[in-house]
This record gives C-alpha cells, structure tokens and sequence, in this order.
C-alpha cells in the first residue's frame, strides 16, 4: 500500500509542524483522505472542504476537486500522481479558518497502517497535533 505524508501548511494559532505518514489505498477517493486526514487530526467534520493542485498553497490558478464538481467522489489519490511539475495537491478545510494541508508521496517502501494489512490509515505522525479550535470558540 502506498505511502503518503500530510503536512500541516496554515491553521489558526497552530503550530505548522505537525506531519503525518499514512498508508492509502490506490483506489482512495479524495473524500476517502479527507476522512483519514479529519480522523488522524481529530477535527469535528463540520464545515467544508476542497483539494487542489497548485504550484502553492496560495496560488490562484489551480485545478479544484470539490462538492460542487462531484470530484471528491470520483476523484482518486492515485490517478493525481505523478503531479505535473512545481505543483503540490493541496488540502483546505474550513474555508473560515482556512486550514491548509499539503499532500505527497512518501520516500521509502510501503507499509501497512496499524490496525491491519488491508487498511488505510495513519502510521506515524510527528510535531504538535492541531487543535480545530484552539481558542475553545465553536
């Protein structure tokens, strides 16, 4: 099963070092890493989400994948990579807060996430969690 890191770009009152290894179907959708990404982070689903592919988190010209275009369904990880050059496939949740992932391959062989062979999921993280809501605001 193929390797992936997210790391953690922008968030409110968050550090920015957090990163994690997952372990990701081929066939995954984009909905499928949003789930992995929420649950590895522990945020509440409870706002809106995009990815897209951009030279940088900032960009305006980019390649959307969302609701609105049906993508996240259809869309899987594996069919984005290899990414065209100087670009990176993007997570942003939350459009108030603007929480910003990037998403890409990991060096090194697969492996399987804990909890089983056949399974996608966090396998090892490293920094400082985020926290959705740090000042305690809901």
């Amino acid at each position: 099963m193929p390797n992936f890191k997210v790391c953690l770009i922008r968030g409110p009152g968050s550090p920015r070092d957090w990163e994690g290894s997952f372990a990701i179907e081929p066939g995954a959708t984009l909905e499928d890493v949003h789930f992995l990404i929420q649950d590895a982070v522990q945020f509440d689903d409870d706002h809106g989400y995009e990815f897209y592919i951009a030279r940088t988190h900032s960009s305006r010209a980019k390649d959307v994948f969302d609701d609105d275009n049906g993508e996240l369904y259809q869309r899987t990880l594996a069919s984005l990579f290899p990414l065209p050059a100087k670009h990176a496939l993007f997570y942003r949740f939350d459009y108030g807060d603007n929480w910003i992932f990037q998403i890409k391959p990991a060096r090194g062989a697969a492996s399987a996430a804990v909890g089983g062979e056949e399974e996608s999921g966090l396998i090892g993280e490293s920094g400082k969690r985020p926290v959705q809501y740090p000042d305690g605001d809901e």
